[in-house]
């Protein structure tokens, strides 16, 4: 056998050993993530009994109390984004569902967001998820209509929004945390930069992969 055939076969079966890494790899990450025909990023659903998710969503709660208690809420709740059916042109409707709120006053607001369309509040919406945080100061000015008519029915001020995203590649929003304030109020700096400080572990908590 010349050098050259040997040089041949060798290339070849390189080539062919790195396909064959390259489709394992694949397979692998297929088992984890999978897209949609519309191209959403999904995760595979875990295995996780009731004592597990009681353990992440009071650490949770507990930071959630935190914010709640750093910030002078009236309202704390954080949101979790999701989809939940189909229009009739394939494409899925964005919804959001308040999973858990802390509440002074005797205003509760989370059995009346179950399920809601993010195209209710459009304009605080696109705002959240372009720039990450939305905020009405003084509800009266606020350019929502119906955030506004609604929040101000619940005798709320103002409202601040910080969204969480994914760690992916891909960014993906999946929770925002939601403050109400039954009076006009501005966040200082300290104040914002202590609820951004916890969008991480709040992310880890949801998706269930921080430990005590």
């Amino acid at each position: 056998m010349s050098d050259e055939t040997l040089n041949i076969i060798i290339a070849i079966a390189t080539v062919a050993a790195i396909g064959f890494m390259l489709y394992l790899s694949h397979i692998l990450t297929q088992r984890r993530f999978r897209k949609n025909y519309n191209g959403l990023l999904h995760v595979d659903r875990m295995a996780v009994s009731f004592a597990e998710e009681a353990r992440y969503n009071k650490q949770i709660d507990e930071l959630l109390y935190s914010i709640f208690q750093k910030t002078g809420a009236t309202n704390a709740s954080i949101a979790r984004l999701h989809n939940n059916g189909y229009w009739n042109n394939g494409m899925s409707m964005k919804k959001f569902t308040i999973i858990t709120e802390k509440y002074q006053n005797g205003v509760s607001i989370m059995r009346d967001y179950k399920d809601v369309l993010c195209s209710r509040y459009a304009t605080g919406m696109d705002f959240l998820f372009y720039h990450n945080i939305y905020w009405e100061t003084d509800m009266s000015m606020c350019k929502d209509l119906n955030l506004k008519r609604d929040m101000t029915k619940c005798g709320f001020a103002s409202t601040y929004l910080f969204l969480i995203k994914q760690a992916d590649g891909e960014r993906t929003e999946e929770a925002f945390i939601w403050l109400l304030f039954e009076k006009p109020t501005v966040l200082d700096k300290e104040q914002q930069a202590f609820v951004n400080s916890l969008r991480f572990k709040l992310l880890g908590l949801l998706n269930m992969t921080k430990k005590d």
